[in-house]
C-alpha cells in the first residue's frame, strides 16, 4: 500500500505536469530548422497521450512483483499476452480508420491500463493480502492536488512566457518560463499533500528537513 500511494503521489503528478506542458518540452527540444511549430503541435500531443500510461507502469510493476513473490509468475506472463493482444488490436483498428500515429499511442495507453486492471483482477482473486488497505482517500487526494498543480503551472508557463516573449531568446524564455512554472507547481503539489496529511507526508518532510538543515529548522514528522 505505501509503494502504490508513493507511485500515485510522484506518476500522477508528473503525468499532469508532462501534459501541461507538452507543447513547451517539445519546442525546447526539438523545434529546430524544418521542425515546425505544428510538427511540435502534433508530437506534444503523442506526449500528452503516453503521459497518460505513465502511473499505470509504474503500478505494473509493482503488481508484477506482488504477483511474483506470491509464486504466480504465470499470471503475470498471462497479463502481459493480454497487453500484448489488445494494443495489437487496437493498433490495426487505429490505422484501418484512419487515425494514424496518435491511434498507436493511444493503443498503447489503453492496453498498458488493460494490463494494470488485469494484474490487479489476479491480485484480488490468488493474493488478497497485498490489496487489504484501502486507497480512495489517498487517490482523491492526489488527483485534486495533481489537477490544481497542473492548472497552476500552466497558467504560471503561460505568463511567464509571454512576459519574455519580445526580451529573451526562445529557448532561454522556454526554459525559464518551464522551470519557474514547474518548481512552484512542485511546491504546492507538496504543500497540498501535507496540509491533507497524505499518509507519507513523512518522506515530503523528511527531504524537505534535509534542505533545511543547514538553516537549523526542522519540521514535525
Amino acid at each position: 500500500a505505501r509503494g502504490v500511494r508513493l507511485i500515485l503521489a510522484i506518476n500522477i503528478g508528473a503525468a499532469l505536469g508532462l501534459i501541461v506542458l507538452a507543447t513547451p518540452i517539445v519546442q525546447l527540444l526539438f523545434q529546430f530548422g524544418k521542425f515546425s511549430e505544428q510538427h511540435c503541435l502534433a508530437t506534444s500531443e503523442l506526449l500528452g497521450i503516453f503521459a497518460i500510461s505513465m502511473p499505470f507502469y509504474a503500478l505494473i510493476s509493482l503488481a508484477t512483483r506482488a504477483l511474483n513473490v506470491a509464486g504466480l509468475t504465470r499470471l503475470t506472463l498471462r497479463a502481459a499476452i493480454h497487453a500484448l493482444l489488445i494494443n495489437a488490436i487496437c493498433s490495426i483498428a487505429s490505422l484501418a480508420f484512419g487515425y494514424g500515429v496518435s491511434g498507436l499511442a493511444w493503443s498503447n495507453t489503453i492496453s498498458t491500463v488493460w494490463q494494470f486492471f488485469v494484474l490487479r483482477r489476479y491480485l484480488q482473486i490468488h493474493a488478497p493480502e497485498f490489496l487489504s488497505e484501502k486507497l480512495w482517500r489517498p487517490i482523491l487526494q492526489v488527483i485534486t492536488g495533481s489537477l490544481l498543480m497542473g492548472f497552476i503551472t500552466y497558467k504560471i508557463n503561460f505568463w511567464l512566457h509571454l512576459l519574455g516573449w519580445h526580451r529573451l531568446n526562445e529557448k532561454l524564455n522556454l526554459i525559464l518560463a518551464m522551470g519557474i512554472a514547474a518548481a512552484i507547481g512542485m511546491a504546492f503539489y507538496a504543500f497540498f499533500l501535507d496540509r491533507l496529511n497524505y499518509p507519507e507526508r513523512d518522506l515530503i518532510r523528511g527531504f524537505l528537513n534535509k534542505l533545511l538543515k543547514p538553516f537549523g529548522r526542522q519540521l514535525k514528522l
